[in-house]
């Protein structure tokens, strides 16, 4: 994808925000690739005015791109829907399916991959164990701590696809997901998918 119909995440005050609040380090910023997508770009739709990451595979090749809704522009996403889809309930849709999620990805097969495994796998190796999180900025929160054996299933879930992946790589598995009831019982179900390997 063409670097140049990207933007610093620093020209919308909302993203600012939110990295800011997660005290995110430009450091990071630059490492991560975290950047805006503007409105009207080749990408899927719903990745417009969104604070975005890129996923990459073990190889370190680009494989999609996960979006963080920033509400602030929903305006922009109207009109921008808007010329796009001329059909008014169509617009509408649109715009209710961008408003639904606060992250959505490009197609890729997230059972079959790891976020920041192509950082991460040498340090998982050295170390014989990793560190497994829900997200992408949970994993730049590690990393920036010196902790770069630190991978995301991108959500809640983890396949057995991704438990071979890890086994393959290591020993131990610490599942450090969210402390609500929904991070607990995935934690639970992730244990089992991981000692089922």
């Amino acid at each position: 994808m063409n670097k140049s119909i990207f933007r610093p995440y620093n020209s919308i005050a909302e993203a600012s925000d939110i990295i800011n609040k997660k005290n995110i380090s430009d450091v990071s910023v630059d490492k991560f690739n975290i950047c805006y997508i503007p409105e009207n770009t080749p990408f899927n739709d719903l990745l417009w005015c969104r604070l975005a990451v890129p996923i990459h595979n073990m190889e370190g090749n680009t494989i999609a791109w996960a979006g963080r809704r920033l509400d602030s522009l929903e305006e922009i996403i109207d009109k921008s829907y808007g010329s796009k889809y001329l059909d008014a309930d169509l617009k509408e849709a649109k715009v209710k399916k961008w408003n639904k999620s606060k992250w959505v990805n490009s197609s890729y097969d997230k059972r079959k991959n790891l976020f920041n495994i192509h950082r991460a796998y040498k340090s998982i190796i050295s170390n014989n164990y990793v560190f497994l999180t829900e997200g992408y900025f949970d994993v730049i929160s590690f990393d920036q701590k010196g902790i770069h054996n630190t991978l995301a299933t991108c959500g809640t879930s983890l396949s057995h696809t991704q438990s071979m992946m890890i086994r393959s790589l290591c020993d131990t598995c610490v599942i450090v997901f969210d402390p609500d009831k929904a991070g607990i019982e995935a934690s639970l179900k992730a244990s089992e998918t991981l000692n089922a390997v």
